[in-house]
């Protein structure tokens, strides 16, 4: 199979077009977690598609920006920082960031508490290369 039909195997899988496939090369996430995510929560219910694929590699990214949030907590609790610690817990990735997907118009951004994501926002940054897609 040469690239072409490759691309145009994908396409006609994702139900997209081709410069549609680009939304897909920023992703740095292993297709393969994205795939497992996809069918253990949607199953038969929904076929893959391109959005499919892009809206479950957000719900990954939110759900790790919960875990690194929780992860700092902890870490601010140990250092008796429990001021940083009690406005992290206001945060909720997925209550804080509203996603759009729709092919190569997909994007992420924040809604809610950007000034304290922002002081985070390198350590958040490996969460976000991996998403291929980024708020700030």
């Amino acid at each position: 199979m040469n690239l072409d039909q490759a691309k145009t195997l994908l396409i006609n899988l994702l139900d997209c077009g081709w410069l549609d496939l680009q939304a897909l090369e920023r992703i740095e996430r292993d297709f393969s977690e994205i795939i497992k995510y996809h069918n253990d929560n949607y199953g038969d219910s929904q076929k893959i598609s391109l959005n499919s694929l892009l809206d479950v590699n957000f719900q990954l990214t939110l759900s790790e920006i919960n875990n690194f949030i929780e992860n700092k907590i902890e870490e601010l609790e140990e250092d008796e920082k429990e001021d940083e610690a009690e406005e992290l817990r206001t945060l909720d990735a997925y209550e804080d960031f509203e996603t759009f997907t729709n092919f190569i118009d997909t994007h992420i951004w924040l809604r809610n508490n950007q000034d304290i994501y922002e002081k985070y926002e390198k350590e958040l940054e490996p969460i976000f290369n991996k998403c291929g897609y980024s708020p700030f």
